[in-house]
């Protein structure tokens, strides 16, 4: 995607959706702890804010790592926390 693509999809909210959809993945895991669902979401939304500027991929990229982890640590067969992983690796 060019410069420009990438800005309009930043000026539509990518950056806001994706931190609102870590919040949300905070809640879910704050309802249970053992949803390795949730932590993957958390990963994905911290992977795609790397990827497309919403923060520093130095910053973002360690949050879903860490929390691709925690959802593989949870549930070891977890084909999303797999993918999740691999996509910051």
């Amino acid at each position: 995607i060019t410069e420009s693509g990438q800005a309009k999809l930043l000026d539509f909210g990518l950056a806001k959706q994706h931190a609102f959809a870590a919040g949300s993945g905070r809640q879910a895991i704050a309802l249970d702890p053992a949803c390795a669902l949730a932590y993957s979401g958390i990963a994905d939304a911290f992977a795609v804010l790397g990827f497309w500027g919403g923060m520093p991929p130095r910053d973002a990229f360690p949050k879903a790592r860490e929390a691709s982890r925690k959802a593989l640590e949870i549930d070891g067969e977890l084909a999303e926390a797999h993918c999740s992983l691999a996509y910051v690796r």
